[in-house]
């Protein structure tokens, strides 16, 4: 299997179809969008789809929705830009990170359980 190649501005082509996919866009748009992004590395229609209905089984069933103070959500954005992320994306990597783990009552200082 080879390396990870962005997409997009998306880390991979499956983060770049199902994010694009989650924001209502058809596989037909998601299709142009790339090809246009990489004519020299140009995909079909069927390719995205299968990307993309192998992506949401890999991803598992979860889907939940935050909500962030403004000073957070900019402070978010300032940080998946410098990595060339989407925010959504670095938010499920910081999550992902603090749950595998284990950094919860790190974090937090606050007695709990977790």
């Amino acid at each position: 299997m080879g390396a990870m190649k962005p997409v997009l501005g998306y880390r991979s082509m499956s983060a770049a179809v199902l994010a694009l996919s989650g924001a209502g866009l058809s596989v037909a748009e998601i299709t142009k969008r790339i090809n246009a992004a990489q004519p020299d590395r140009p995909v079909t229609a069927q390719k995205v789809s299968r990307v993309k209905h192998v992506a949401r089984h890999r991803a598992g069933p979860t889907k939940i929705t935050l909500r962030l103070s403004k000073n957070a959500a900019f402070a978010l954005a300032k940080a998946a830009r410098a990595r060339g992320e989407q925010q959504r994306e670095l938010a499920e990597r910081l999550l992902e990170a603090v749950m595998a783990d284990g950094l919860i009552n790190a974090i937090l200082d606050d007695g709990g359980d977790a």
